[in-house]
């Protein structure tokens, strides 16, 4: 559809003398072609404007301006909504917010209260000492420990229940520090964290909450973290020696780390890589009283035993009896007397390869600052 050449505006700017000389020309020329419809719009335009010069400014009437002011007193009459404080601004809730604060911070974080430990069974010696420099000092079954305490079994068995329920089974020659026992205000979150330098040791954990709680014992050769399980670890300058009941244990040696499952054992020996794998687990059990008669060996005679040096006791395991071996003069037999491997030695069967190598620092995965952490 052709549109028309001449619009509306271009007849008010033509009426006003506001067209350029090429517009003018344009339009004077499609207006004296006759144009029905342009004549029409300029004859209203011309009726427009002939009016709004003959009336000048008209005032609106008075009633209806005095309606319109009373429409606008009434509006300002009207309580007008007050905007809600935020929540964070009301007085009255700061105290209840700041207590909340307060009451998660002492929930959530696990060092809060310092917890203690009570030996609950002591067949035979018990001592212990506050920090390194402590002189040992006996102790009995009741007995309540504190946080830095270090507990030694010479001669017998001890049973240690913590504060949170987890129980220590010391064997004979076995030293326990507690270097952590922390927990939050309601013992939601908590922290044990012990170092264990020498002698085998029984743990039975409580299951611990994810990510609130953490329990760890560090050697002179590795550390080890738990959530909840039973193992027994056996710790000597030169390596230190799991063995997984049930659950999962991380271990962390010099140069690597693995997860050790039920049922498996592991050794870690100081600097140098970890050797897992599948074996029997020993069995503890206390110490003869030292007037006791030592056990009496088969009838083949005093010699040692396959696998272990004259002197040793070695209780046969479920993997096969063999021949025992008298006890040496006045020698405490070993806290566990682990069954022997296929190779009939007291490392582990045959072996996994450990998970991803981690390094550790240059204080070893069992120094004291790390029993701590």
């Amino acid at each position: 559809m052709k549109s028309h050449p001449v619009t509306f505006e271009d007849l008010a700017d033509w009426l006003d003398g506001r067209l350029s000389a090429e517009a003018l020309r344009r339009v004077q020329e499609h207006l004296a072609a006759g144009c029905a419809d342009c004549e029409r719009d300029l004859a209203w335009l011309r009726r427009f404007k002939e009016a709004a010069r003959a009336e000048g400014p008209v005032q609106p009437p008075a009633g209806a301006v005095a309606r319109v002011k009373a429409s606008f007193r009434a509006r300002r009459a009207l309580p007008s909504p007050t905007p809600r404080a935020a929540w964070w601004r009301v007085p009255r809730l700061a105290p209840l917010l700041a207590l909340v604060l307060v009451a998660a911070c002492l929930t959530l974080v696990p060092t809060v209260l310092a917890r203690q430990a009570t030996v609950t069974v002591a067949n035979g010696a018990l001592v212990a000492r506050k920090g390194e420099a402590g002189a040992w000092q006996p102790l009995a079954a009741g007995t309540r420990l504190a946080e830095g305490d270090s507990v030694l079994s010479p001669g017998g068995v001890v049973e240690l229940v913590l504060f949170d329920g987890s129980r220590l089974e010391l064997q004979p020659g076995a030293e326990v520090e507690l270097a952590s026992l922390r927990s939050g205000l309601f013992g939601i979150a908590r922290r044990v964290a012990l170092y264990q330098p020498a002698g085998t040791v029984r743990y039975d954990v409580e299951p611990l909450p994810a990510y609130l709680a953490s329990f760890a014992v560090a050697s002179p050769a590795a550390r080890v973290t738990v959530q909840g399980t039973r193992f027994v670890l056996t710790a000597t300058a030169a390596e230190t020696e799991l063995h997984v009941l049930q659950g999962t244990v991380t271990l962390a040696g010099a140069l690597d780390s693995a997860v050790v499952h039920g049922g498996e054992s592991a050794v870690a020996p100081a600097g140098a890589r970890l050797r897992i794998g599948s074996r029997a687990l020993p069995t503890p059990h206390a110490a003869p009283s030292p007037t006791a008669a030592p056990p009496s060996g088969p009838a083949s005679g005093s010699g040692p035993g396959p696998g272990g040096p004259a002197g040793a006791t070695s209780t046969p395991g479920p993997a096969g009896p063999g021949p025992a071996t008298p006890q040496g003069p006045k020698q405490a037999p070993s806290a566990t007397s682990p069954t022997a491997g296929p190779a009939g030695g007291s490392g582990p069967g045959p072996t996994r390869a450990p998970g991803p190598s981690g390094s550790q620092g240059a204080a070893g995965p069992g120094s004291r600052s790390q029993a701590g952490s």
